[in-house]
């Protein structure tokens, strides 16, 4: 790699680290550290990159779509595939991003515009008439099953679907849209609720992914549904009179915009909008258009700059993460914004801070767009105050911080890890969290106890609590916990640097088992060969045990937990290779096939046990499963990807 091609792997690398982190957080967790825009910037920089360094952007998973895919995160709520993915849609950043999606069409297209609802976007199946399910979007392709979150609802959502004459309309019909709640009905909740929610969105995704013994009566009834696809066109060639015709139905439909919304960026105060949707009115053209593996080529969500509000800044906090960045917050006097009363703001790192020359008094300019935390965006009047200071000791443990400054980023970073209670703790809580060991009642507020008493003093301490420090309950989870864990939780609970539970179940499958775990683990050429394992993610995960600190802990991890070893799944007992598209990209297929016992090869060999059929096949594969006797499965003919694992099953157990 030349001088310029590590430039741009370094600066691909920070942003697909970046966007993986904050999309995590936006998509699994309901909270936001950065303004939707800058996260949007953050994406539209990577996908240029890529295109651009094609032979760069094959090193990372995220090339193709830099926006990780995230599985239902609430164990309690069954996962749902789609039998047609939901697609998300690509984001106009700015109206010059809309002049140039419009002028790809001829002048007489006919477009149609509405608000871009921010809430959480559902799929409703109807059959026979019926109401049966509703289902979160999560990853496009697998969702949560959330129909018990219905009487939230009301009569928002109709429960039978019928013709104008009142008739169950036949088979299976589909509709997609968006869960929200009205600005008013919002601000009435906040009113009266104990604990106020930060955002409509995040209030709106918490309240209806909550199990159902956890449900919120306060929100019964007051939340809408706005329909903005149908499975079914139900005769109408055009998506201006399919709303309507929903609307007849009992549907409530996004509120209709304008292009002249756009270019004032007028938005609504009733409804809780980030954006205008663009669409190819017309159904025949937006079937020839087609979509993407991530986007309908034939609409366009056009982004609301963020909304600024002046306020005083009063201080400059700086905090410790788990990864060792210690990061600035800006203090300000108690302000409004978005609805919300806000007191602090993140900036983005310690390049923003040192770029903006902060003062004691200087009015700033702070964004909020669906954001729990508020972002600065600028320095309005710098003020006459004191210029605020970089720590040289790390807040937490007083520790000298290390500059890390390149061309692209700037960071301060603590390397006490053995010693500062902040990123200890953060350590711990990923440990105990319910998707890592799941310590019941083992918080954040716990640890921090714990570790600030000195009972904790690397994460596997917890591991050797006694009864007498934690009680008698987290003791006992505790027991439960060291008798047994799968391999992939244990992984986790290391806190390797961008390994969740998806990946970590993926190296708990590809760890051969012959060699040491951890040796294997420090391995960068070992773990670039895992499907989805690129060198920006890899190389984090090795350097990681250069850590004397690091390594203790992994082996008192290993030392103290009955590790299943067996992999998680099925094991691989089928063979098969596709020709032609199927619908969802390779990545998916691995994950989906993998975890039924089914592998995925480029190739089509002899032991081969199928060759798969997608749309616009290769005759070569074709003729040569001919030649050598290979079945054949049509893949098209499936209903979903559920529906081709269980053909695929099927015709082995008839072979």
């Amino acid at each position: 790699m030349n001088k310029k091609h590590k430039t741009v792997f370094t600066e691909m690398n920070d942003l697909n680290r970046d966007i993986m982190y904050h999309a995590d957080l936006y998509f699994n967790k309901d909270t936001s550290e950065i303004a939707d825009g800058t996260y949007d910037a953050m994406v539209e920089r990577f996908e240029t990159l890529a295109e651009e360094h094609p032979d760069i952007a094959e090193l990372f998973e995220t090339a193709r779509k830099p926006v990780p895919i995230h599985e239902p995160t609430n164990e309690g709520l069954k996962p749902v595939t789609f039998d047609s993915p939901m697609l998300s849609l690509k984001k106009g950043l700015n109206q010059d991003a809309v002049d140039k999606f419009l002028a790809r069409f001829p002048e007489d297209t006919m477009f149609f515009y509405e608000l871009k609802l921010d809430g959480i976007a559902l799929e409703l199946t109807y059959t026979e008439g019926a109401l049966i399910s509703m289902v979160t979007r999560g990853s496009g392709l697998v969702g949560e099953d959330v129909t018990h979150a219905l009487p939230l609802f009301g009569l928002n959502i109709p429960r039978v679907l019928t013709d104008l004459n009142n008739v169950p309309l036949p088979g299976t019909v589909t509709i997609r849209g968006e869960g929200h709640i009205t600005c008013h009905d919002f601000e009435l909740y906040n009113e009266t609720a104990v604990k106020q929610a930060a955002t409509p969105r995040n209030a709106v995704s918490g309240w209806v992914r909550a199990l159902p013994e956890n449900q919120n009566p306060a929100v019964k009834g007051i939340l809408r549904f706005g329909a903005y696809y149908c499975s079914d066109t139900l005769g109408k060639k055009k998506y201006s009179e399919l709303r309507n015709h929903l609307t007849l139905l009992g549907f409530h439909c996004a509120p209709a915009a304008s292009l002249e919304a756009i270019r004032e960026n007028i938005n609504s105060k009733d409804w809780p909008a980030d954006g205008i949707v663009i669409k190819v009115d017309d159904f025949e053209l937006q079937k020839e258009l087609g979509v993407t593996n991530k986007y309908p080529n034939w609409a366009l969500a056009y982004k609301y700059p963020d909304v600024e509000v002046a306020t005083t800044l009063n201080d400059v906090v700086w905090n410790a993460t788990r990864t060792g960045r210690v990061v600035p917050v800006g203090i300000y006097a108690p302000t409004r914004i978005g609805g919300v009363i806000c007191s602090r703001t993140l900036l983005d790192n310690y390049k923003q801070f040192l770029a903006l020359e902060l003062r004691k008094g200087s009015v700033i300019g702070v964004t909020r767009n669906g954001d729990v935390i508020p972002r600065l965006n600028r320095v309005i009047e710098h003020g006459e105050g004191e210029l605020f200071k970089a720590p040289e000791e790390c807040p937490s443990c007083c520790m000298p911080l290390e500059k890390r400054i390149t061309k692209q980023s700037a960071d301060l970073i603590c390397t006490n890890v053995t010693d500062c209670p902040a990123q200890l703790v953060l350590r711990c809580v990923n440990l105990a969290h319910k998707r890592t060991l799941d310590i019941d009642d083992l918080g954040p507020v716990t640890i921090a106890e714990l570790v600030e008493q000195g009972y904790v003093k690397l994460p596997v301490d917890i591991l050797l609590l006694r009864a007498s420090t934690v009680g008698e309950k987290i003791y006992n989870r505790i027991q439960e916990v060291r008798k047994g864990q799968p391999l992939s939780r244990v992984i986790k609970a290391l806190g390797l640097p961008g390994v969740d539970l998806t990946r970590a179940k993926k190296l708990a499958k590809a760890w051969p088992g012959n060699v040491n775990l951890l040796q294997w683990l420090a391995d960068t050429d070992e773990l670039i060969k895992i499907p989805g394992f690129s060198a920006g993610l890899a190389i984090p995960i090795a350097l990681s045990f250069e850590s004397e600190e690091f390594k203790d802990n992994a082996l008192g991890m290993l030392a103290n937990i009955n590790v299943i070893l067996e992999p998680e799944g099925p094991i691989t007992e089928l063979k098969v290779c596709i020709t032609g598209t199927i619908g969802q990209t390779r990545e998916e297929l691995e994950s989906y096939f993998g975890d039924h016992g089914i592998e995925l090869v480029d190739k089509l060999t002899k032991d081969c046990n199928f060759l798969l059929i997608g749309e616009k096949p290769g005759q070569s594969k074709i003729l040569k499963a001919t030649e050598s006797a290979i079945p054949m499965i049509n893949a098209t003919s499936a209903s979903s990807i559920d529906a081709l694992i269980q053909s695929i099953k099927t015709g082995a157990h008839h072979e």
